[in-house]
């Protein structure tokens, strides 16, 4: 555990936090975690991870946007995607996942390449998701962060693996919020 890491934490959950309120300030918190873990992500060799962050950084502008956007006009309403969606882009994220892990499966010292994988290419969609104010992010979370708790965990991450124990409670509440906050 190191500074960098509590840090990258306080803003990572200060990110959830503010997502759940639907307040656009999460964007600007969950950018400056990403900066901070990137670094944190490459010297536990979590390279996926790493480059995540840097997709987790230019969706935080995309957010910021969407959402100030929206704040102009009426609120982005929290909308739900239909299951054959939710099914078809399974299929582009699966196929990411195994490219990318048989990839640093083969090419770096990569650890837990295709569990990584898997993980950062369900949570580009899923951050997308947040953007765009899709109820269902928050199943997706869930899901990502209960692997995510074991992945660091194994990396010796545990203030990490900590904050996601945390993101699966968030990710409870933020649905049963958007879900509350959410007109048919």
């Amino acid at each position: 555990m190191s500074w960098l890491e509590i840090c990258a934490v306080a803003l990572a959950l200060g990110y959830v936090i503010l997502a759940i309120r639907q307040h656009i300030a999460c964007w600007l918190l969950g950018g400056l975690s990403s900066a901070l873990y990137i670094l944190i992500f490459w010297q536990a060799q979590l390279y996926m991870e790493s480059g995540l962050q840097l997709l987790y950084i230019a969706l935080s502008v995309y957010g910021f946007m969407q959402w100030r956007r929206a704040s102009e006009q009426p609120q982005l309403p929290i909308t739900r995607w239909p299951l054959s969606l939710h099914l078809g882009l399974a299929v582009p994220v699966l196929g990411a996942a195994l490219l990318s892990g048989w990839w640093l499966s083969n090419h770096t010292d990569a650890a837990f390449p295709y569990l990584h994988s898997l993980t950062t290419w369900a949570s580009v969609l899923t951050t997308f998701m947040v953007a765009r104010k899709v109820l269902e992010n928050w199943l997706y979370w869930i899901g990502i962060d209960a692997v995510c708790v074991v992945l660091y965990w194994q990396r010796d991450l545990h203030l990490t693996a900590a904050l996601f124990v945390l993101y699966l409670v968030l990710a409870i509440i933020g649905y049963r919020q958007w879900r509350r906050d959410w007109r048919p």
